[in-house]
């Protein structure tokens, strides 16, 4: 026979008979939430597949178990059910018009909450009564991902409340927003919260101009760590975003935060995270026409707007509590530390060297280029004068009770008179409107 008409039917032999080795390509989502959790089957056992693993191939009689959290939202034969097994099988391979086989590919996907901002129906205890309480809220359901307390006024963020477990990836209720519920919806978050350019012709003072030459402030989101800031949180705009001094951002709060996320993906203790700022910057001006002494006077420009001076994160873990399971870790927000009395700045004892996992990455944390960090027990901290306004008395299980440090009587009355005052919005100019961040490749935002 000739050998074209060989090898011609040989190919049309070829094309319409399916291979005895059939193989499967089942793909997992990006979004660890939308991930299911997969189990093959080796020799007799049932082994968990990595969750870095994107995709699995599978050969004729191989099977997948999968399992949702809450249901399947792909494939089709899967939706609205909580365990899928799929098989490989020969009757799944296909051609496709080139004349050449194609692997079966399908996608496992669960089903995710839908998180939206809402206003919260009551006040949150640790927020102060002249800002707004707002929670992430799933917009079908009662489940809570975090609390924002947002001074809407000066339109900078407060504090930001969440809990994290140690994968990351499950959804869970922070214990001290269990007597919370939502209310009105709000829309539009993403064009109604517009970060300033904090920008030198923004001030008044000439010699604020001159000092902020030497000082570098962007806005970027209070949580800098991508595993622990959820993704929910990405869609608020620049709710989350507060002035940065970059040395300490992009220095030892960096440092910091990757310990954290270390330590708490070793588990096994989930962590309740409330995250804020306080305080605002101050820079020396002289305090005399001879120029001789010099005064701390805080930076405020055209329309008042301060920098934040403290960068501050409380955690608790929720397994047996001892003095370190109880902590405050706190950054110093400004380059000008060596014109504060330290004893002012640093007002707590430093036990940073005390706990286990900062032991890699404390001794830069008085690296002032790096921006100075501190860490402090919270029962210190809660007795401070150093930081009015601090919550008093963070959650636990039984007893929801966080409460806001009495800042005095002078406080108070303002606050009194802000109810009856109509606040009226910021004017936004070109040069206030922010460019959104970008991220390198540590997550972090540059």
């Amino acid at each position: 026979m000739d050998l074209k008409i060989i090898l011609f039917i040989s190919a049309v032999y070829g094309f319409i008979t399916p291979s005895t080795s059939a193989v499967c390509r089942v793909n997992f989502p990006m979004d660890p939430e939308a991930r299911p959790i997969v189990l093959k089957k080796f020799g007799s056992h049932m082994l968990r597949i990595m969750d870095e693993v994107q995709s699995v191939v599978l050969n004729n009689n191989e099977e997948l178990t999968a399992f949702c959290r809450k249901k399947f939202e792909k494939p089709s034969e899967a939706v609205g059910l909580e365990k899928y097994t799929y098989k490989c099988s020969l009757t799944q391979r296909y051609y496709d018009y080139s004349y050449r086989y194609e692997d079966k590919s399908i996608t496992m996907q669960c089903s995710t909450l839908k998180w939206s901002l809402y206003e919260s129906t009551t006040p949150f205890k640790w927020c102060p009564i002249q800002f707004v309480s707002y929670v992430v809220a799933a917009q079908s359901g009662d489940e809570i991902l975090g609390g924002i307390c947002y001074n809407l006024e000066e339109m900078i963020l407060h504090s930001l409340y969440a809990a994290v477990l140690p994968n990351f990836v499950e959804f869970l209720y922070p214990s001290g927003l269990l007597n919370y519920t939502k209310s009105v919806e709000i829309k539009e978050v993403n064009t109604s919260f517009i970060p300033w350019n904090i920008l030198s012709s923004k001030y008044t003072n000439p010699q604020f101009e001159e000092w902020l030459q030497f000082a570098s402030y962007q806005h970027h989101s209070l949580i800098q760590n991508i595993k622990m800031r959820h993704e929910a949180f990405d869609k608020l705009g620049g709710l989350l975003n507060i002035p940065w001094w970059t040395g300490l951002r992009l220095g030892n709060w960096h440092r910091y935060e990757m310990a954290l996320e270390t330590h708490i993906e070793s588990g096994p203790h989930t962590y309740d995270i409330l995250t804020g700022i306080l305080n605002t910057i101050s820079v020396p001006i002289p305090n005399n026409s001879c120029q001789e002494e010099l005064k701390m006077v805080e930076l405020k420009d055209q329309k008042n707007r301060t920098i934040p001076l403290y960068v501050w994160q409380y955690l608790k873990s929720t397994g047996n509590i001892t003095d370190l399971d109880e902590i405050m870790i706190i950054g110093v927000n400004t380059p000008f530390q060596d014109f504060y009395d330290e004893k002012d700045l640093v007002f707590c004892e430093d036990i940073c060297h005390k706990i286990d996992w900062l032991q890699k990455v404390h001794k830069t944390f008085r690296y002032k280029t790096m921006g100075i960090i501190f860490c402090c027990s919270y029962k210190e901290v809660r007795n401070t004068e150093h930081l009015q306004g601090f919550p008093m008395a963070i959650t636990n299980e039984t007893d929801v009770n966080i409460q806001q440090v009495d800042v005095g009587e002078d406080e108070l009355i303002a606050e009194e008179e802000e109810e009856e005052t109509i606040t009226e919005p910021y004017e936004i100019d070109d040069e206030d409107i922010f460019v959104s961040d970008h991220h390198d490749a540590h997550g972090y935002t540059m």
